[in-house]
């Protein structure tokens, strides 16, 4: 009964991704410069990363990703040696859930390529996996956990049974 009533704290508790500036307690000096940039530049300010191990391949992964309309814009191809590197501005604020779902479409874009060993990297890549994953781990590792817990009690409690 006491457990009943201590979740109902969470009532209209929200659940999700948070943006950087809401990662911080405070207001520090880096939430304002990011307001500063976000009305002077574009709200992809931060760079996609594409790489891609052949020449011909990494101008057809600039040419998909520059297609995407979740993509502002597309550096030239970097190349050096049997690498090249596209620097990707995203069109949409690179913290929120329409990044994350653009870096997953342009991840699937690339890789069809054929040829082809691109990879999607950045910051905006980086929270999106991290987000993937701690969702997965939410969703196996926790539920899995508390049924080794309920196997374990069920175990003491039928043999605590037979000891008295």
């Amino acid at each position: 009964m006491l457990l009943a009533v201590a979740t109902l704290g969470l009532i209209g508790f929200r659940f999700g991704a948070l943006t950087q500036a809401q990662s911080y307690r405070a207001r520090p000096a880096r939430v304002a410069g990011e307001r500063v940039l976000a009305q002077h530049f574009p709200a992809g300010r931060r760079t996609t990363g594409l790489r891609d191990r052949q020449c011909p391949a990494g101008r057809a992964a600039a040419h998909r990703a520059g297609g995407h309309p979740g993509i502002a814009a597309v550096s030239p191809p970097q190349v050096k040696g049997d690498l090249v590197l596209l620097q990707g501005t995203l069109a949409v604020p690179p913290d929120s859930q329409a990044a994350y779902t653009v870096v997953s479409q342009v991840r699937t874009a690339v890789h069809a390529i054929p040829g082809a060993d691109a990879k999607v990297g950045g910051s905006t890549a980086i929270n999106a996996d991290v987000q993937h994953y701690a969702i997965r781990d939410r969703n196996v590792i926790i539920p899995l956990i508390l049924v080794v817990v309920l196997i374990i009690l069920g175990l003491l409690a039928a043999g605590g049974g037979r000891a008295a």
